[in-house]
């Protein structure tokens, strides 16, 4: 049976991933530390920017491409899966797009979890994550319940500038975010989400 996992190859240009990685490091005071555990004992971090979260945020224009850009694959993704018109809300809306950085051979990675584990988050239907950057190290690796109940499947999403790796966010979809080597990894992500029916 079908993972639902796609990754889909160059949806963005590579001036257009420089130009976020770019304005990404020229907004450091956007920047948050964003930290995450293995265990009660042990944390890595990772530097993050949420585009939308100032009222006068300079990434205002980049959000509108953003929101056409992910809702074309979107529909995409929709076609591929032979998803139903039932199965998915005919409205959605996304979370703030958020770029994250992780430097490279500093441990900064994002360990093995799932998007959506608890009521908090439970408005998330689908992950899209977009990588800004070539690394040879830094990939998403995912570990998916296996459909014949005998176990898991095992997969990876390279860090190839310009792809666009997507998933759902739920507990069969086990994924970690790899340390990378040699020089930063950037990303750029954000969430399907249910809205309320107009």
């Amino acid at each position: 049976m079908d993972n639902l996992i796609r990754i889909y190859g160059d949806v963005i240009s590579s001036e257009k991933c420089q130009y976020f990685v770019d304005k990404f490091e020229a907004h450091p005071e956007m920047h948050e530390v964003q930290v995450t555990r293995y265990n009660e004992d042990e944390k890595t971090m990772l530097t993050r920017l949420n585009l939308l979260k100032k009222v006068d945020t300079p990434f205002k224009e980049d959000s509108k491409f953003l929101g056409n850009l992910f809702r074309e694959n979107v529909e995409r993704y929709i076609g591929d899966c032979r998803i139903k018109s039932f199965q998915l809300p005919k409205e959605f809306g996304f979370e703030s797009f958020v770029i994250k950085r992780y430097l490279p051979d500093t441990g900064e990675e994002f360990p093995p979890h799932v998007d959506v584990s608890g009521a908090e988050y439970g408005k998330r239907f689908l992950v899209m994550l977009m990588y800004l950057t070539d690394n040879e190290a830094g990939q998403t690796e995912l570990e998916v319940l296996g459909h014949d109940n005998l176990g898991f499947e095992f997969g990876s999403s390279p860090c190839q500038k310009g792809n666009m790796l997507m998933f759902p966010p739920y507990w069969p979809w086990t994924h970690a975010g790899k340390v990378p080597t040699k020089k930063p990894k950037y990303t750029l992500g954000t969430y399907c989400q249910y809205t309320k029916e107009k």
